[in-house]
């Protein structure tokens, strides 16, 4: 037999507005912040394993908290067993109601609440605090996600990767090069500065990847030797730039790269004249994560003697005798030009020999142009 159920809640809150404005506040705004949380969990949809709080108003024999099983469906009394898997908190709150007002009670005010979201989680890997997988409470956003695993480090690039697998349920994360995943990338810096249209919201399976940062390391002569973080395609000239640019005593030649590959370390020696005429945009000298970039410092030999401008000069590629005296200012008027010699050290020791023009000048090499007297 149905009966009609008087709401003690209603009856109170005639109360108070006879009673005292004030309180008439208190209890809208209390009634407001009831409505704000219903709604926010009404569109949840409900799937396996959700805890879930039932209240029918008036009738506390029938309020109780319930477990949603593997199928879908859970237990309720006079009821029976009711699907809940794939409905929404409002539609189950209406199901359930139309089912004891059918023939229970009339107009039963049912409510429910979500006590423990456990039907969906994603996981997140990587750079964070706390690694792991989540329940999803509602409706979560990437940056409720990672706020819940404790933060990014301060290791963390500049983008978070969500990958979302396509249909069915996940047992583990989803890989980065699985096929057929949709990969989702998003700028990390602005979402934590507060670009709301980077903090996408995230589904059930969801694998959010925060990687580390990627750095490269410039050392020698440059004027900031360093680690830099890689935070876009860059060329083994502009890292040097990075660096601050190399200092007067730098190879005007070469670079050396440093780049592991398979745990196996490689250097490599690469020619600037070569980097130049290959331009900014050739993929081939973009450096990688991990690499470390030599600046060398330049090579030097020595003119003495007979020329207008004695001194040391850095050694460039392809250097001659005859270059040298060049680049030095040429002969006096007093010079030997046929007794040129040069000094090269040889197993510990200084060995003079004749030079020829064409001769190649090597390191620490010293030509010495001899006065004429006659």
């Amino acid at each position: 037999m149905k009966y009609v159920i008087f709401s003690i809640r209603y009856i109170l809150l005639s109360l108070f507005v006879i009673g005292a404005g004030m309180v008439i506040v208190f209890a809208l705004s209390v009634s407001l912040g009831v409505a704000q949380e219903d709604a926010s969990t009404s569109n949840y949809s409900i799937g396996a394993e959700d805890v879930l709080n039932i209240t029918v108003w008036g009738h506390d024999d029938l309020t109780r908290t319930v477990t949603v099983a593997a199928d879908g469906y859970f237990s309720f009394p006079l009821i029976g067993r009711i699907k809940a898997g794939g409905l929404t908190v409002g539609s189950l709150e209406t199901t359930i109601a139309q089912l004891l007002d059918k023939d229970y009670i009339v107009n039963p005010q049912v409510t429910i609440t979500v006590k423990e979201f456990r039907s969906k989680k994603v996981f997140i890997l990587g750079e964070v605090m706390k690694p792991g997988d989540y329940y999803l409470s509602k409706t979560d956003t990437l940056l409720e996600v990672i706020s819940k695993a404790g933060g990014v480090t301060q290791d963390a690039g500049r983008e978070v990767i969500i990958v979302r697998p396509q249909a069915g349920s996940a047992q583990q994360p989803a890989r980065l090069d699985s096929k057929g995943n949709q990969l989702i990338r998003v700028d990390l810096q602005a979402l934590i500065a507060g670009d709301v249209s980077k903090n996408l919201p995230v589904q059930n399976n969801d694998t959010i990847y925060v990687p580390k940062t990627s750095v490269f390391s410039v050392f020698g002569e440059v004027r900031k030797p360093s680690s830099y973080p890689l935070e876009k395609e860059t060329s083994l000239l502009e890292a040097i730039s990075i660096a601050g640019g190399p200092t007067q005593d730098a190879d005007p030649q070469k670079l050396e790269l440093l780049r592991t590959e398979n745990g196996i370390q490689q250097k490599i020696v690469l020619n600037i004249k070569q980097l130049l005429e290959a331009g900014q945009g050739n993929p081939e000298y973009f450096i990688r994560d991990g690499d470390v970039i030599y600046q060398p410092r330049a090579e030097f030999f020595f003119v003495m003697g007979e020329v207008k401008k004695p001194g040391s000069y850095k050694l460039e590629e392809g250097m001659t005798v005859t270059k040298a005296i060049s680049i030095a200012g040429g002969f006096t008027d007093k010079a030997s030009k046929g007794k040129v010699q040069i000094i090269r050290e040889e197993s510990g020791k200084q060995v003079k020999h004749r030079a020829k023009s064409n001769e190649l000048i090597l390191p620490q090499d010293i030509i010495e142009v001899p006065q004429s007297f006659f």
